[in-house]
């Protein structure tokens, strides 16, 4: 098994043993033969006392810690759980979100991760107008890192090689959004982003130890950048938050353009990610499968910074290989899934995944692709995965990976 920090063991070890607790009694739930003179019994007794819902403890508390998964989210202040940056363990802090108008939303949020992670975020969603078809966000988020890892460039790197920065990202922008239709969206927006990197934080070697400027493009550059926006997405899956069926396209293209003088990091970005769900016996088990492709665009002279790439490893992409693991100026990623559901609340999936990065794009083909494999559980709410405990194998080791939210 590859290497962990203490506290990504601790909180896998924790996290492991809560899972495991209630694992018997969420299936146990569905496991059950019907016994229909009983049930038939037991219903019409029932009915005699009928009574409206009211969520218990449990179900009060989580739809507090998680927001975006329910149906009607907080009012006011509330706790906060999740992931700030990939390879950040788990984070925990507060939130505040005020509705206004018809559909408008103000949230902003702050949180800490086990390893020194800090978030803060704040967004506003102001009112749709004409019937849904025009939304504005604007957004405003700051991140500090401190053990970002950084192998190298390109699709041969090293697992020894292992080096670490403090990543520091700020930034500003709206968007705008026209849904004509159910099924389409279009938007583009603009967005102020402001880099600053420094030595890594913690017991990784830092970066500067081992690499240089042309083996790390951008170190020791702390660059502001102007950002064009747009993207085109269609979208039939259903339901379109926790999709058993249907599928996603999704276009997307930005201009990364330097304040001041110096251009020689100014590069173009363009993302492709197709998703196609099929149900098989009545939606009950499925076959999930994903497409990725990243390309960046240059002109002669300039480069992307190393901490702009398109990367591969961790929690979403390439679940075998550690955070980061590969980063390069383009980037192919499949992924397929075969889906089931032995209980109400708890989805399984065994998964495959194949990916590569290159410094070309006619090296984005099936050619020395990096492959992986596993099994994982999903314990979701009506409309979101709550958590994910995946097991995954590459040829670098077997990692066990918690996450909250779907990987696609």
């Amino acid at each position: 098994m590859s290497q962990t920090s203490f506290h990504e063991r601790r909180f896998g070890l924790l996290a492991t043993l809560a899972l495991a607790q209630y694992l018997p009694m969420i299936l146990q739930a569905d496991a059950i033969p019907p016994r229909s003179a009983e049930i038939a019994a037991k219903q019409a007794e029932k009915a005699k006392h009928l009574t409206s819902y009211q969520p218990n403890s449990v179900e009060r508390i989580v739809t507090r810690v998680h927001p975006q998964g329910f149906e009607n989210p907080p009012v006011g202040f509330y706790p906060w759980l999740g992931s700030i940056y990939a390879d950040g363990s788990a984070a925990a802090g507060t939130g505040y979100r005020r509705p206004y108008g018809n559909n408008g939303v103000f949230d902003l949020h702050g949180a800490w991760s086990i390893k020194n992670y800090k978030l803060l975020d704040a967004s506003l969603h102001l009112p749709e107008m004409r019937a849904g078809y025009f939304a504005t966000e604007l957004t405003g988020t700051y991140i500090d890192a401190p053990q970002v890892a950084y192998y190298g460039v390109g699709n041969k790197t090293r697992k020894a090689d292992k080096t670490a920065f403090d990543y520091q990202p700020m930034t500003i922008g709206f968007m705008e959004i026209f849904r004509p239709m159910s099924w389409l969206s279009l938007g583009g927006g603009f967005q102020y982003l402001e880099i600053e990197t420094k030595a890594a934080k913690g017991f990784r070697p830092s970066i500067e130890n081992k690499f240089t400027q042309t083996t790390a493009p951008g170190l020791g550059t702390d660059p502001a950048y102007t950002c064009a926006h747009a993207y085109a997405e269609i979208n039939w899956r259903q339901p379109v938050r926790y999709s058993i069926k249907g599928g996603s396209y999704r276009f997307e293209w930005t201009s990364f353009n330097r304040t001041g003088e110096d251009r020689s990091f100014d590069f173009r970005r363009f993302d492709i990610e197709i998703k196609q769900f099929f149900p098989i016996r009545r939606g009950n088990q499925g076959i999930a499968l994903r497409g990725l492709a990243s390309t960046t665009g240059v002109a002669k002279g300039r480069e992307v910074p190393f901490f702009l790439m398109p990367m591969l490893g961790g929690g979403q992409e390439m679940r075998g290989f550690a955070d980061y693991r590969f980063r390069d100026r383009h980037r192919l990623l499949l992924t397929s899934e075969y889906r089931w559901r032995p209980s109400k609340f708890l989805d399984m999936a065994l998964f495959y995944e194949a990916g590569k990065v290159a410094s070309r794009t006619r090296e984005l083909n099936l050619d020395e692709m990096h492959t992986c494999y596993g099994i994982g559980a999903r314990i979701h709410a009506p409309y979101a995965i709550v958590l994910r405990v995946e097991v995954a194998h590459s040829i670098e080791g077997t990692r066990l990976l918690l996450c909250g939210g779907d990987v696609f």
